[in-house]
C-alpha cells in the first residue's frame, strides 16, 4: 500500500497509473563518437520492467542505426 492509506485507495490508485500509458516521444541522449548508447540495470525481480524498457529502446533503434542497447544484470538483494 505504498503511498496509499488503504487497501481500497491502494486498488484505486493502480488502476489509474495501469489506465494510463505513458509514451516516450524522445531521450536525452549524448554521443560519443557519433554513437548513442542505451544502458540500464535489472534483477530478477525487475526483468518484466526490463523486457518493457528494451520494448522501448527498440523502437528507438528503429529510427536509428547509431543506437546501441548494454544491459547490466544483478543478483536480486535478500530482505
Amino acid at each position: 500500500m505504498l503511498g496509499a492509506s488503504s487497501t481500497q485507495e491502494a486498488a484505486t490508485l493502480r488502476a489509474a497509473r495501469e489506465g494510463s500509458s505513458v509514451v516516450a516521444k524522445s531521450l536525452d541522449t549524448h554521443e560519443w563518437n557519433g554513437k548513442v548508447l542505451l544502458t540500464t540495470f535489472a534483477t530478477e525481480k525487475y526483468l518484466p520492467s526490463l523486457v518493457h524498457w528494451l520494448a522501448s529502446a527498440e523502437a528507438f533503434m528503429k529510427q536509428s542505426t547509431v543506437i546501441s542497447i548494454r544491459v547490466y544484470l544483478g543478483n536480486d538483494v535478500s530482505e
